[in-house]
């Protein structure tokens, strides 16, 4: 019975990681892919088209991850047939950026 749990924390990370590579995949093709093609377009040389396409490759491909697993997450919890209809992160009000009260601190010295 240990085993099951073990194979299904498995099988969760499994999904987890395929839905980020596969994300990481499309969205580094995508970018890298319209980066070179702008590039080629507008004459650059092509020492400057494959630094940019490196660059956004490794950027898209860090996007795509994040992207891909926060749907692999929330397809995970849907039930067969629902649909998101829209998502939003609700976040507590912070007090980090209004201004405290001041407080006087008086010297209890009597010198």
């Amino acid at each position: 019975m240990g085993g099951s749990r073990a194979e299904a924390v498995n099988g969760r990370e499994r999904r987890l990681q395929c839905a980020a590579l596969s994300g990481a995949a499309a969205m580094a093709v995508l970018a890298t892919a319209a980066s070179v093609a702008l590039g080629t377009k507008g004459g650059l040389p092509w020492w400057v088209v494959a630094a940019v396409g490196v660059v956004t490759a490794g950027l898209a491909g860090w996007t795509g991850v994040r992207i891909g697993r926060r749907r692999g997450i929330r397809d995970e919890v849907l039930e067969p047939g629902e649909q998101v209809v829209g998502t939003y992160t609700v976040r507590p009000p912070t007090t980090e950026h209004t201004r405290r009260p001041r407080t006087r601190v008086r010297s209890t010295n009597s010198a």
